[in-house]
């Protein structure tokens, strides 16, 4: 073998872990760094709702004060302020909303075992039986 190439097979070995070593950790302090800046962000975005294809409607919340607002393509328009307690309450009924939506809390229903029930098709004498009803 030439010099050349064990130098070079070396330098493989040796620097791409530490290039790969590298990367991850600048990935995990770029994360941190993220997160520290969303935490001390002082507006936030409780609800967005799109109205047609470039009008969207904005619940903000701006520390313990809030708006609703209209934004377009050519316009933004705060259409009511509001108070604390109308921003908690929109924030209770969003929460609210996301556990109706989440079928797994529910006590005793189990969406994979419904699903494998109902929807597992069977063999029987080498063809394949549907149960779906």
């Amino acid at each position: 073998m030439d010099k050349t190439l064990i130098q070079y097979l070396i330098n493989i070995i040796l620097l791409v872990p530490i290039v790969l070593c590298l990367i991850v950790i600048s990935l995990k302090l770029s994360k941190k760094g993220i997160d520290n800046f969303n935490m001390k962000c002082y507006a936030q975005v409780i609800e967005r709702f799109n109205l047609n294809k470039d009008t969207t409607l904005y619940v903000l919340k701006m520390g313990t004060t809030g708006c609703v607002l209209v934004s377009s393509a050519h316009n933004t328009q705060v259409i009511k302020e509001l108070n604390e307690n109308e921003i908690e309450e929109i924030i209770k009924m969003k929460k609210d909303k996301q556990n109706v939506m989440n079928l797994s809390k529910i006590p005793g229903f189990d969406i994979k075992s419904f699903a494998n029930k109902k929807f597992v098709r069977e063999k029987e004498d080498g063809d394949t039986k549907g149960n779906i009803s």
